[in-house]
């Protein structure tokens, strides 16, 4: 059975006079009243009565004396009192009881619900986890390892922008062949083709020595006809000469049809060799340089790109692995059998209800959130206390209180001002029309 609060009486607390009421047993107990009039100061009391020194106030008694607190919460009944607010518990059977006891049965959260639900969303995660070590545990080690994914993915998307970066910004190799031509063979041919040329210019000279003979030849002739004709006048003194004249003349004429012969026979040579491109050949090897230049930026911007593709890749994989750690996590939180079935956590450690984070659940659904959470804590403990009521609207007042209501659980809140909704109002440190 959850322990339920009965009964209170308060003396000289704090702002408190004398205040003595029975809260509900299930849903809501609002205590109302202007600022200064002593609401926070009965659950700053029932919080130290039950939580002992953590929840002392600075200020424990005010100028009227000692203070006195009695609390009756489930078979037990809690007092301080005297200068030293010295605790008592007792059960119903006259059994005496420490502080050991009631930290057994009442839960720290339900003196505190307030607390709870103004802390941070990744400490209330954390409060929650401690319930569960087990799950704790294990979103841990999926924390870290989400987290070592994470930063070795974004390496690589960073190195992904960079190389991308210089990807966009280097020159493709537009226009260039398939591969790089051979420079080598372009430099053998023009050697081949230099050799080549070189033989053929050896042939002209030689034909053109050849010619400077005949020229000379015909030149000689032409001398020997004029001595010839000179001579002939004296052709009777001469004819041995003459005839001498003659065997050379048809020598000559021998030699000069053996020179045309050969003449004839390298022109033949000469035009089966027609002259090599050099200039086009040289002009094919400063191309080459270009276009290799070309072939060669081309296939490095095709390895910049395959690398971005592979970091991409990997980049891919990594996000796969961290879709199939949060499906993981979901696992582990759906078959965790949180106080809430639609409680959760996110990634980053945060508590979500209904997917949504803190900041965006509606005041309801927070109130209901942390009861749950305080029940999950300690189930024996069938109360919360809330300070500041007054921050929620009607709607959310009702709902919270059906939500006491069907948990069995017990709800006291305080609210600012006369409100209608109040189940007791105090001023001047008492319940108002019962003083």
């Amino acid at each position: 059975m959850k322990a339920k609060i009965t009964a209170l009486k308060l003396e000289n607390v704090k702002r408190i006079k004398l205040v003595e009421f029975q809260p509900n047993t299930d849903g809501l107990t609002i205590i109302g009243g202007n600022n200064g009039e002593g609401k926070t100061s009965v659950l700053d009391a029932i919080a130290y009565a039950l939580g002992g020194e953590a929840f002392r106030p600075s200020a424990l008694t005010n100028s009227d004396g000692n203070a006195y607190i009695k609390v009756e919460v489930g078979e037990y009944t809690v007092e301080r009192s005297g200068k030293n607010a010295t605790l008592k518990i007792t059960d119903r059977r006259g059994m005496k009881g420490g502080q050991k006891m009631l930290d057994e049965i009442i839960g720290k959260f339900a003196l505190d619900l307030s607390g709870f639900m103004n802390s941070n969303d990744k400490t209330k995660a954390d409060l929650l986890l401690k319930m569960f070590p087990e799950l704790a545990d294990a979103l841990l080690m999926l924390q870290k390892k989400e987290k070592d994914i994470r930063d070795r993915r974004a390496d690589v998307n960073r190195d992904i922008k960079r190389i991308q970066y210089q990807f966009d910004t280097m020159p493709k190799g537009e226009g260039a062949p398939p591969s790089e031509i051979s420079i080598l063979t372009l430099s053998q041919e023009l050697q081949d083709a230099m050799e080549y040329n070189a033989e053929r210019e050896r042939k002209i000279n030689r034909i053109e020595s050849e010619k400077k003979k005949l020229s000379d030849l015909e030149n000689e002739y032409d001398n020997i006809i004029t001595e010839g004709n000179a001579i002939a006048e004296k052709i009777k003194a001469l004819e041995a000469e003459l005839k001498k004249n003659n065997l050379r003349e048809e020598a000559i004429t021998q030699e000069g049809e053996e020179i045309k012969n050969a003449i004839g026979g390298m022109l033949s040579d000469l035009k089966a060799m027609p002259p090599m491109p050099l200039d086009e050949i040289k002009q094919k090897i400063t191309s080459a340089d270009q276009l290799n230049q070309l072939v060669r930026q081309k296939e490095e911007a095709g390895k910049v790109y395959e690398n971005i593709q592979e970091l991409k890749s990997q980049s891919d994989h990594m996000t796969k692995n961290l879709e199939e750690i949060d499906t993981e996590r979901i696992r582990l939180l759906k078959n965790a059998n949180l106080p809430l079935p639609e409680l959760s956590i996110n990634a980053d450690g945060e508590l979500l209800y209904k997917n949504q984070k803190w900041d965006c659940m509606s005041g309801a659904e927070r109130l209901k959130v942390a009861t749950a959470i305080c029940m999950e804590a300690k189930p024996s403990c069938g109360f919360v206390l809330i300070d500041g009521l007054e921050a929620m609207d009607e709607k959310t007042l009702d709902d919270f209180g059906t939500y006491l209501a069907e948990k069995n659980m017990q709800g006291i809140g305080t609210i600012v001002g006369k409100n209608e909704r109040a189940s007791i109002i105090l001023e001047d440190g008492r319940i108002l029309n019962n003083q």
